[in-house]
């Protein structure tokens, strides 16, 4: 057991330092807006400068994970592209800081039915895209429609709430409107779902759900929504109704915006331009060390000592909401294969040893799931692993491919002790390290692999978040699926029809659904890593970081930043 630990500590430590160079760190109508409380540690008033009053203040930040190139919702899936889309663009309703309560976005009011089918939204009729043009009713139904339409065409993230819609699974392939889009007025749309769904509202709050411009996408085919000039964030292209436009066109090392005059809500952004670096996790904090980055979102929890002294700058140091999991290829590994691995990984022994103790232990299932008492929290088994994988159908003379992204710490220092547990348990196992784009062609398209590392998304949020994992169609691939037989849809059918019911009949359906995605193990959650986020101590106002970190800008216009 002592020679195990210090192997893994050795080979995380090694991994890390080459890594990392050392660091010189359902509301039923809308309510009034309200600011947002800061995060602790915020400063309550500004710091004084000496700048000049009329100079721009420019906020240069920069958010440690995965980022794809685009824009358009078809790619969206990483945190970064999901808080550009929040910087441009604007989706019916916001989320407020408490993950809970739904603010007002385009939509100033919205109405439900008391059986979660109905929703009517009233769009402000202020709201304006970046060229002057209206925002109305024919963008919200031309945005749904299109999805709908087109649902094959969405990479990351499905599109499962315009699918819903009443016609919506139906359209796929058409060019038909569905039936459930009902245009009142300019500024009014009855919203009418195929079955109850009591989640609508809280997810219409993701990017992924955010309003297109008709009149500029109208003739957009699916085809090339992968590479349009709009859908690529380019500057004079890409038009949004959000506070800010692009002032430089995305690229692989992130992008710039610059706030809107006499924005339609009534008023500007106090934070004048916006400096977004994609980068190296260890140049991001050395940036902010030097000063040079005012505020880095997701900073590897073992830099917070090495930045504890640097000047004006604070932490904030959370447990997050996303999770950290192995997913499996349901071509080529069985349950027990799958069982056996989960009783061989010692958890809690690899949090408090490898990750120093930041992370949040998880008994396999998603972590927006109570943990129920008949759940199989699969302790620590080495001796019931290798009994598993002798009753499984693994040839353990093969190897073992386990996926991970090469450029994220988060991956490279826990990969190495996972592949030691997995040894002792009698595999040969593999690491497959690779850059985003490869990585995700890898799961995605060419499914040659045992296993893959995942980590982030939202899924401590709550339940309704793991949905689209399990969906049939899952993420745009067939392996996350893994039912107990191929043709069938058992985890979507499942998550519907708690998402039809409140209540106790809720919950006994997420109980039978717990127990079932704890059986199967079609993924296997293993903690949640802690977050944190360093910000200079300039940033104020309502400066909030959510727990949802991928949701914090839906409140910037409450930011202040003192130059």
């Amino acid at each position: 057991m002592r020679i195990r630990v210090l192997a893994i500590l050795t080979a995380a430590a090694l991994v890390a330092s080459a890594c990392q160079a050392a660091t010189p760190s359902a509301s039923t109508s809308a309510p009034s807006e309200t600011t947002a409380p800061a995060p602790t540690g915020a400063p309550e008033t500004p710091a004084p400068t000496d700048a000049p009053t009329d100079a721009p203040t420019v906020l240069r930040f920069a958010r440690i994970s995965d980022f794809l190139p685009s824009i358009h919702p078809v790619n969206l899936g990483t945190g970064n592209q999901e808080l550009m889309a929040d910087i441009v663009f604007s989706t019916l309703v916001d989320v407020d800081s408490d993950e809970v309560t739904i603010l007002p976005d385009l939509a100033s009011e919205w109405t439900e039915s008391p059986d979660a089918t109905t929703f009517t939204f009233k769009l402000n009729p202020a709201a304006v895209w970046s060229d002057g043009e209206p925002v109305t009713v024919d963008d919200v139904i031309y945005t749904a429609a299109w999805s709908a339409q087109n649902p094959t065409a969405f990479k990351q993230i499905p599109p499962d709430m315009w699918v819903s819609v009443k016609g919506g699974a139906a359209a796929a392939g058409t060019t038909t409107i569905p039936e459930g889009l009902k245009k009142i007025d300019d500024h009014t749309i009855e919203i009418t779902l195929e079955r109850p769904d009591a989640t609508f509202l809280r997810r219409m709050a993701s990017a992924i759900y955010l309003i297109l411009p008709e009149h500029k996408l109208k003739d957009l085919t699916a085809e090339q929504a992968d590479t349009c000039p709009f859908c690529l964030g380019t500057v004079g292209e890409t038009i949004g109704s959000g506070p800010y436009d692009f002032s430089e066109s995305i690229s692989a090392g992130g992008a710039s915006f610059t706030a809107k005059k006499d924005y339609w809500k009534g008023r500007d952004s106090e934070i004048d331009e916006l400096v977004y670096k994609i980068q190296e996790s260890n140049v991001s904090v050395a940036q902010l060390a030097a000063g040079e980055l005012d505020l880095v979102i997701r900073v590897p929890p073992a830099e917070g000592p090495g930045l504890e002294g640097a000047a004006g700058l604070k932490q904030l140091n959370v447990p997050g909401v996303g999770i950290f999991n192995i997913n499996f290829n349901n071509s080529n590994t069985d349950k027990a294969l799958r069982q056996a691995i989960a009783y061989a990984i010692n958890r809690p022994q690899t949090i408090e040893q490898v990750l120093g103790g930041l992370a949040t232990l998880n008994y396999t299932i998603p972590p927006g799931f109570k943990v129920y008492d008949d759940i199989n929290k699969y302790e620590f088994d080495l001796d019931k692993g290798k009994a598993l994988l002798a009753k499984s159908s693994w040839d353990t003379s093969k190897t073992f491919r386990l996926a991970l992204l090469s450029d994220d710490p988060n991956f490279t220092v826990t990969a190495p002790a996972l592949q030691q547990y997995l040894q002792e348990l009698g595999l040969k196992v593999e690491l497959t390290a690779l850059p985003t784009a490869p990585y995700v062609d890898l799961i995605q398209k060419s499914n040659d692999f045992e296993a893959f590392l995942s980590f982030g998304g939202s899924e401590g949020v709550g339940w309704y978040q793991s949905s689209i994992y399990y969906d049939c169609a899952g993420l745009g691939s067939s392996q996350l699926k893994l039912s107990k037989d191929r043709g069938e849809c058992i985890y979507t059918d499942q998550f519907n029809a708690a998402a039809a019911v409140t209540g106790e009949a809720q919950d006994a359906i997420l109980h039978k659904l717990a127990l079932d995605l704890n059986e199967n193990l079609p993924e296997i959650y293993l903690w949640q890593p802690n977050y944190l986020h360093v910000y200079s101590e300039r940033l104020g106002g309502g400066f909030t970081i959510y727990p949802n970190e991928r949701e914090s800008f839906q409140k910037i216009l409450d930011w202040t930043y003192s130059q």
